[in-house]
């Protein structure tokens, strides 16, 4: 039973708190992201209720790079991200062959950290530069589908 729906998207629609942004592509940037033929950018429905945003890109037939990810302020902090982000990649492993799932935030964002534990991500590089300051995160999540159905026979 889905809670969500994933609508294609050219633009980040959510508003975000104050001093979010800066966790996130600007605007153009997201614009500019979504036309790539290599990019899925959707809109997150919960209902009629808008409640984020998330643009992928892949990276490799099975490996998808969520590059901007985003719950709107009204809605954060009620475990929407995490369920919607669940939901999204179980999308992905169902439609479009993913094995694997890599992203990254920047320090400092504790949020974006807490969430992408919480669904499982790894942490397997920290980026400590002049100008570089961020972690990046893989997810190999449990396979769905044929994989598991062929399991019970």
């Amino acid at each position: 039973s889905n809670m969500f729906r994933f609508v294609p998207s050219a633009s980040m629609k959510v508003e975000l708190l104050p001093g979010q942004e800066k966790w996130l592509s600007t605007p153009e940037k997201i614009a500019k992201q979504a036309q790539r033929p290599d990019v899925e950018a959707f809109a997150i429905y919960r209902g009629e209720e808008l409640v984020g945003f998330a643009l992928l890109r892949q990276l490799e037939d099975d490996t998808w790079f969520l590059w901007d990810y985003a719950i709107g302020k009204d809605c954060q902090n009620q475990g929407l991200g995490t369920a919607a982000l669940e939901e999204l990649i179980a999308l992905f492993q169902r439609e479009k062959g993913l094995k694997k799932m890599v992203t990254t935030y920047l320090w400092g964002n504790g949020p974006a950290k807490q969430l992408y534990e919480k669904v499982g991500f790894r942490q397997f590089q920290v980026w400590d530069e002049p100008g570089c300051h961020e972690v990046d995160l893989e997810y190999i999540p449990a396979p769905v589908g044929r994989e598991e159905k062929g399991a019970t026979l």
